[in-house]
């Protein structure tokens, strides 16, 4: 089942939009915790993320969109209307697969991290079941079909759109069924779902990171801190 919509545009800038007041909010909420406490950086990264996926949008459009441009930047020639069409299909894959990459790595690096601090002697080392555990331990286990969507999407990414995961499975996600299944190409994806799943996922990392037990935790230190990446020109 194909659906499309006609603006993704506006999907894409609330969900970049939620992300930054997020990360405006949590650092009001809990100004105790430092710049490099993977409870920043989370809610940072994933601004950051969606921010740029917004600038990227917005250059597909105007940009890759306008046959002059393609002369300005002394291109070999200037395409036609039926290339150019191609040109910004291909550089909206491109946008897709970078925004499940990196949006999904962000919370599982998060979920990593985590699991050292609720369940240190956990032996758990696959996406899968780090989720499973985090989402049980806070009581979360509705979160797992979104994370299950990213990750079955991720898994394709490796395949030239194929998943080759041996536990892939259909998941129903408001009102739409996605026919996830190993050995078979993924077709109805679009921003609208990546958007809804991504706000649903974030929703999930307010309510652990704001949960009595995390909250009230000093310091998690998160290894991959990088200062520039707290800076967002959405910030509120």
């Amino acid at each position: 089942m194909n659906i499309s919509f006609p603006d993704p545009k506006e999907f894409i800038y609330q969900l970049s939009k939620k992300c930054a007041e997020s990360y405006s909010q949590i650092k009001k909420d809990f100004p105790m915790w430092q710049e490099q406490d993977i409870r920043i950086t989370t809610y940072s990264k994933c601004a950051n993320i969606t921010e740029n996926i917004l600038f990227s949008w917005n250059f597909k459009s105007e940009q890759l969109g306008d046959a002059n441009w393609y002369d300005r930047i002394s291109y070999i020639h200037t395409p036609t209307p039926s290339q150019i069409k191609t040109t910004q299909f291909g550089y909206e894959s491109f946008l897709m697969v970078s925004f499940v990459n990196w949006y999904l790595g962000s919370l599982e690096h998060f979920f990593r991290i985590l699991l050292k601090q609720v369940n240190p002697s956990s032996r758990a080392t696959k996406l899968f079941y780090i989720c499973q555990e985090i989402l049980e331990h806070f009581g979360l286990e509705d979160y797992q079909k979104q994370f299950n969507i990213y990750r079955f999407l991720r898994n394709s990414m490796h395949n030239n759109g194929v998943i080759m995961d041996r536990y892939a499975e259909p998941i129903e996600y408001d009102g739409v069924t996605y026919d996830f299944q190993f050995g078979r190409q993924i077709t109805n994806v679009n921003w609208f779902m990546l958007s809804r799943v991504a706000s649903d996922l974030h929703d999930c990392l307010n309510k652990i990171c704001k949960s009595n037990e995390i909250s009230q935790i000093q310091f998690i230190e998160d290894p991959s801190f990088f200062d520039e990446s707290t800076n967002s020109y959405m910030s509120f």
